[in-house]
């Protein structure tokens, strides 16, 4: 074996947001959900998707992935974002692991789902690695 060990889901812990997001935008369709961007005065910028199914709306946030570090309060955050575009519940994926206070924060409010790189791995499955 070469000198560098390969684990599963490595080139997804290397994948940057837009190519996170293309694929997170992928697999919820195939399920049957309608993706569109976020827009508005909540201020998201490129990393917020809204997921419409029957009654039900979503809000997909990646504004983290890939940034050094995710603020304390981003489960609040998010919350207070659903409250903005009107969303049911909403999705907070991030490449590191989520804390226990995390888990608490989301659990307190329900309808939170939080997605690591391990939960990705099990959604989307092993990618290729990206050249260039």
């Amino acid at each position: 074996m070469s000198g560098m060990e390969h684990h599963p889901g490595d080139a997804l812990r290397r994948a940057d947001r837009a190519r996170l997001q293309d694929l997170l935008v992928a697999y919820y369709r195939d399920l049957g959900w309608w993706v569109e961007r976020a827009v508005g005065d909540a201020g998201f910028d490129d990393a917020a998707w809204v997921l419409k199914r029957d009654r039900d709306v979503l809000l997909l946030d990646c504004r983290h992935w890939g940034g050094t570090q995710r603020p304390q309060d981003a489960v609040s955050c998010l919350v207070r974002d659903l409250e903005r575009v009107g969303a049911t519940g909403g999705i907070l994926v991030d490449r590191r692991p989520f804390t226990r206070a995390d888990h608490e924060a989301a659990n307190r409010h329900g309808h939170v789902r939080l997605i690591d790189t391990h939960d990705l791995d099990g959604m989307l499955g092993e990618l290729p690695e990206q050249r260039g």
